[in-house]
């Protein structure tokens, strides 16, 4: 019997793998928005006391960074960011440093169209249960 989020009516996994399969080459925010649009949705059909609440923006870069280590998507590109205050670019703290920002642009890879399980199940598929627990 699926239980938990497993059996939630959006999946993040398939969520994030059809999204990109129609569009191109989607950035994280934009991802995540759609997804959170998708749970407010499914939300509005519920009673208030049954909402599900959508991943945090963290939780969710976290997610999509396990499908950039199985190599499910790629980065394609970066772009600049809009600019801040009149003028002035919006800036990032990386590694110590400030740096530009930019928006990056994943797609999905050979590997991601053909490997479903990992999709389901990122943390299975990189081997971050312990034997016999799922």
């Amino acid at each position: 019997m699926i239980k938990g989020r497993a059996a939630s009516p959006v999946r993040t996994g398939r969520f994030i793998r059809s999204f990109m399969e129609s569009h191109r080459t989607p950035y994280i925010a934009e991802i995540h928005y759609a997804l959170r649009e998708a749970w407010r949705e499914v939300n509005s059909n519920r009673p208030r006391r049954n909402h599900v609440k959508s991943p945090t923006y963290e939780s969710f870069r976290k997610y999509f960074a396990h499908l950039v280590t199985l190599g499910l998507v790629e980065l394609v590109k970066e772009t600049e960011m809009e600019e801040g205050p009149p003028g002035s670019p919006l800036l990032t703290i990386k590694e110590g440093e400030v740096v530009e920002s930019v928006r990056r642009h994943y797609r999905i890879t050979a590997s991601g169209l053909t490997d479903d399980e990992a999709w389901e199940d990122p943390m299975k598929a990189l081997g971050y249960y312990p034997r016999g627990k799922t």
